[in-house]
């Protein structure tokens, strides 16, 4: 037993007698100077203005008289330890303790425990808590009460870097957190709608188990349909989980609604009720479904501009190494933009040879899916290649910003593509380009009337040399006349690169 001395007085901590530990805290059992049993939170090993930013709202309970929230009596330094404490009222025990214990609640129990989680929430509207969790909701004088806002923050206080963004707890974190915007109190309603999935079915509504899994379920999957529970319990609770925090009811109508619960005896009222969350459970599945949606276009949105941001530098790089080897100036007209039929082209002129690299847009992504055979992931794609004006010949390849399924990264690659031996084609040239449909049945495993000349070959990081090199050859043949069809196909197989590696 050892004696602290804070702000308000001095406290008796046991350390033979730890109660929990979360974190960088632990909570001791103490007793206060009149005698009576406190818990007392012991700062570990932490940042000094993280423990002010939890005193800031220790702060703020202890002026208050709150029924719905665990007292908080004091805080400060200890001199004597060097350490922080807070001390707070002790809770007989947690919603998780009791959880273990008993699996899950009827629906008017566990109506019963969200009204009073509700209720703690309403009595501070001044504060997110952004952990809610049964963990965090403790059993005291006879009702059920908030605790621990160790990561919780003032609404009216600007967010800054230390907002704690990635503190979070997986099974019961808001789509918001995820995307690390700043929390409200919609977040808080979320993660109650967590905690009704755990009373009614003794777990919250997604799996994970993986902090990725969740991360993916609570953006974007419809949380799983509750059945048993009174439909105006479960109709409510869908409401609550939806993606979006301003689709989410306010605390003082879910407290109207879970009052309504243990009321509700008329059938007829019942039926509504029942089609009532027939038709919310149906709102949430094709909301997240449309949120799953443009949840991956945004994501393509974004890797389509990284991918154009990579491959402009590489094809500048390359005409302007093409320019300064054959001494062509920059305001030579043999370097030129021109658009046909949509489709933009830079091109240089070199003798009897053109380069070009021709793309449709660069900046808007493929649609997933294109790829279905081989399963390639293409976020972006546009040709390159080299004519000779006499005698005519023509070489051209695709590059694909592509992720193989294999793989776990977007790169550029070079990819270009030959008529099968035993087939018949009314192509003149090889190698040549392809669109994204007769790409993937060249990719795939199947016998197709068209294959891979060549590649594919990254051109991007430690390849752009390489690139560079290979079709600045291909210029100085067009260029002298001498460019001409290999003679055999594919051209590179002896390449370890050459190998399919998807």
């Amino acid at each position: 037993m050892i004696e602290i001395s804070l702000e308000n007085g001095k406290w008796k901590l046991n350390t033979d007698k730890l109660l929990g530990q979360a974190g960088s805290s632990r909570v001791y059992e103490g007793i206060a100077p009149n005698g009576g049993e406190v818990a007392i939170k012991q700062f570990l090993e932490m940042r000094q203005d993280l423990v002010l930013r939890e005193f800031d709202i220790a702060e703020f309970l202890v002026s208050k008289q709150l029924q719905h929230v665990v007292p908080v009596f004091d805080k400060g330094f200890d001199e004597n330890s060097g350490r922080f404490y807070l001390v707070m009222a002790k809770a007989e025990h947690s919603l998780q303790d009791s959880l273990k214990e008993w699996g899950s609640y009827d629906d008017e129990q566990a109506a019963g425990i969200l009204t009073d989680i509700a209720m703690g929430l309403r009595e501070v509207p001044d504060i997110v808590h952004r952990d809610l969790k049964p963990a965090n909701v403790l059993w005291h004088g006879g009702r059920w009460k908030l605790a621990d806002f160790g990561i919780a923050r003032f609404v009216e206080k600007a967010t800054t870097e230390h907002t704690l963004k990635h503190w979070k707890t997986s099974e019961y974190a808001a789509p918001e957190q995820w995307r690390q915007e700043t929390a409200t109190a919609a977040t808080d309603v979320y993660a109650l709608g967590c905690v009704g999935y755990a009373l009614l079915t003794g777990k919250p509504p997604f799996d994970g188990p993986s902090p990725e899994d969740y991360r993916n379920q609570h953006l974007n999957d419809a949380p799983r349909t509750l059945t048993g529970p009174d439909p105006t319990l479960c109709s409510l609770l869908m409401r609550m989980l939806r993606k979006t925090p301003e689709s989410r009811p306010n605390t003082e109508r879910i407290i109207e609604q879970l009052l309504e619960v243990e009321k509700e005896k008329n059938e007829g009222l019942k039926h509504l009720a029942e089609v009532g969350a027939r038709i919310a459970a149906e709102q949430a599945g094709k909301e997240a479904g449309e949120l799953k949606a443009a949840t991956e276009t945004e994501r393509r949105t974004k890797m389509a501009r990284t991918g154009f941001d990579v491959l402009k530098p590489i094809v500048d790089e390359l005409m302007g190494s093409i320019q300064k080897a054959a001494a062509v100036t920059m305001g030579d007209p043999a370097l030129q933009y021109q658009r046909e039929k949509g489709v933009i082209i830079k091109q240089l002129a070199l003798g009897l040879g053109v380069i070009d690299v021709r793309q449709n847009s660069l900046r808007n992504p493929m649609p997933a899916g294109l790829f279905p055979r081989s399963r390639w992931d293409v976020i972006l794609g546009c040709t390159i290649g080299v004519t000779q004006t006499s005698p005519k010949y023509e070489w051209r390849s695709s590059l694909w910003y592509v992720k193989f399924p294999s793989g776990t990264t977007y790169r550029w690659h070079e990819v270009a593509y030959m008529n099968h031996p035993l087939m018949r084609s009314s192509r003149r040239f090889q190698p040549f380009p392809l669109d994204a449909d007769d790409a993937d049945r060249a990719a795939s495993t199947t016998m197709d009337s068209i294959q891979i000349a060549f590649g594919p070959h990254p051109i991007d990081d430690e390849h752009v040399d390489e690139f560079i090199n290979r079709w600045a050859q291909h210029l100085s043949l067009a260029a002298a006349g001498k460019f001409s069809q290999p003679r055999s196909l594919p051209i590179d197989k002896q390449l370890p690169m050459a190998k399919r590696q998807w």
